[in-house]
């Protein structure tokens, strides 16, 4: 029989979306968006504009990105729309599916879960 008193214990979630390119204030609107929906669900949000700045090499930002998906602080990583046309989210997603992290994407429509 389940148990729907169970505690929650919350996720960290990695937040992974297109950013090169990309405007600062859509990535920072988009992140905000899902940042709200996680926080929702009783959730941690991590997101790479917590990790560095706009300042950040490339290389460097995505260093403390992946550093950020294999830590013990993550342990979901949630796509949002875009992400397959992105060379940095397909990185992370490669990493998120080889260390074992749980994976979601976001929904059109939807939100960032169902």
């Amino acid at each position: 029989m389940e148990n729907n008193n169970s505690p929650h214990y919350p996720k960290g979630i990695y937040i992974s979306l297109p950013m090169t390119g990309v405007d600062n204030a859509e990535i920072h609107r988009r992140i905000d968006l899902a940042r709200q929906q996680i926080i929702a669900r009783g959730d941690i949000p991590i997101a790479p504009t917590d990790l560095s700045t706009p300042d950040t090499p490339y290389y460097t930002a995505m260093g403390y990105d992946i550093a950020a998906i294999i830590s013990d602080k993550v342990d979901m990583v949630l796509f949002l729309e875009g992400w397959e046309k992105s060379r940095g989210c397909r990185l992370e997603h490669a990493t998120a599916r080889i260390y074992g992290k749980e994976v979601d994407y976001q929904r059109p429509d939807e939100g960032c879960f169902p």
